[in-house]
């Protein structure tokens, strides 16, 4: 009852991002080559409630997502930041991305299983490891599994994407490390042309031009990396 009552809590504070995005998610369903909004209020409210999280709020979190009983994927990326787990610029992660790779390639299921496993104990926020057990799973004809980790795949990058429209610095997507922002790019089809980093209103912004070609067309995308810059001077 503790767990069901502080998510509750939680969820109902993330109801505010929830809002501020919804007409983004509807739009995207019905055209899938469409990513922006012209909502054009700032965002930078967010940044309070990712300082009220914590790390007992993620670990309460991420069993409330494993039960069923929440998939409010935001928070639990907020909250993760807050952990010692959290290191946007290790290698590791890419490091084990690569290894579950290679195994998958080398037909060693139960070896890239084991792998994704032990990634998804210290990286549970992140999509590529869950499409990686999506193909694993698939592979081993275990349906209800696979199916379940693409489920994740599409929250995790929903959840990026409630943050803010991406057309300026005030609703910029915030994000928690730079590889979120590459693999937001690769689920849209999106080519990154060039990139640079700003800084405004207190925050940083990475500042991608990105080509769509099956659109051709090319757009800027803001990116607030203000969290994963500011662990470094951790």
């Amino acid at each position: 009852m503790e767990i069901r009552t502080k998510v509750f809590f939680i969820n109902l504070i993330i109801l505010f991002t929830i809002i501020f995005q919804i007409n983004l998610l509807a739009e995207n369903k019905e055209n899938s080559t469409s990513y922006f909004t012209t909502d054009t209020t700032s965002n930078y409210f967010l940044f309070s409630y990712v300082e009220s999280l914590t790390a007992d709020d993620y670990y309460i979190l991420l069993d409330s997502i494993k039960l069923g009983l929440s998939d409010d994927f935001f928070t639990l990326r907020m909250a993760y930041t807050h952990t010692e787990k959290y290191s946007p610029y290790s290698t590791r992660l890419s490091n084990d991305r690569d290894l579950i790779q290679n195994l998958i390639n080398e037909n060693k299921l139960s070896e890239a299983l084991e792998q994704a496993n032990q990634t998804l104990d210290y990286s549970y926020v992140d999509a590529y490891i869950h499409y990686l057990c999506h193909v694993i799973y698939e592979q081993m004809g275990n349906k209800e599994k696979a199916d379940f980790h693409f489920s994740l795949v599409e929250k995790v990058f929903e959840s990026i994407i409630f943050s803010g429209d991406g057309q300026t610095p005030q609703t910029a997507i915030i994000v928690i490390s730079v590889n979120e922002e590459y693999a937001l790019l690769s689920w849209f089809g999106l080519k990154m042309q060039s990139q640079s980093l700003i800084i405004q209103d207190g925050y940083n912004f990475d500042l991608l031009t990105v080509r769509d070609d099956e659109a051709n067309e090319e757009y800027e995308m803001y990116f607030n990396v203000t969290i994963p810059m500011n662990s470094i001077m951790k």
